[in-house]
């Protein structure tokens, strides 16, 4: 997930880092990344569909820490979690960074 190979790369992670933590940071990124790599268009704007244990793999971290990541950035208002699912019992959240 963290390249390191890009100067400028390494100091958005870093900067990234230092106002969201670590954890918060990799989440930000893996949300970031899948909505580049997979947006789905909802009233104008960019979401991306994770499962928590998904977003779990992707960034190394374990479920309970990435849940409390993704509070910690509902929180602060950087990241935006909804469900769109048409289904009733699919629980699967979408994601939307607002920064």
């Amino acid at each position: 997930m963290l390249n390191f190979e890009n100067p400028v790369s390494v100091e958005y992670q870093v900067s990234l880092a230092r106002l969201y933590g670590r954890c918060g940071a990799v989440v930000y990124m893996a949300v970031e990344k899948e909505c580049d790599e997979r947006p789905i268009r909802v009233n104008g704007d960019c979401w991306c569909v994770l499962s928590q244990e998904r977003l779990a793999d992707l960034t190394g971290y374990s479920i309970g820490s990435v849940k409390r990541a993704v509070k910690m950035l509902v929180g602060v208002a950087v990241l935006e979690v909804a469900c769109f699912n048409q289904d009733k019992f699919d629980r699967t959240r979408w994601y939307r960074l607002t920064k």
